[in-house]
């Protein structure tokens, strides 16, 4: 299985965008990436469109786990995920 990394994933936009300077993609990068983080460990769903909803679940009645997050990928997603390669 291989991990995209942010470093990866901001490197790969910088390269498709290269009017766009380097430090203000990976400013926006941070800055969403900050954003969509905040908005789930404050109990909000996150959804993006053609990507999918990530959703914080609240666990009770377990000593170790309080939080989960549910995804959802979009329609769009898991047919592109699913064809043929």
């Amino acid at each position: 299985m291989a991990f995209l990394k942010k470093q990866d994933l901001l490197s790969k936009v910088a390269e498709e965008h290269p009017d766009i300077p380097r430090q203000i993609v990976e400013t926006v990068g941070d800055l969403i990436i900050r954003k969509i983080s905040d908005a789930l460990a404050g109990g909000q769903e996150v959804s993006l469109r053609g990507f999918g909803r990530i959703i914080p679940r609240y666990y009770q009645n377990t000593p170790n786990k309080r939080l989960g997050l549910l995804f959802h990928p979009s329609p769009k997603l898991t047919a592109k995920c699913n064809q043929k390669p």
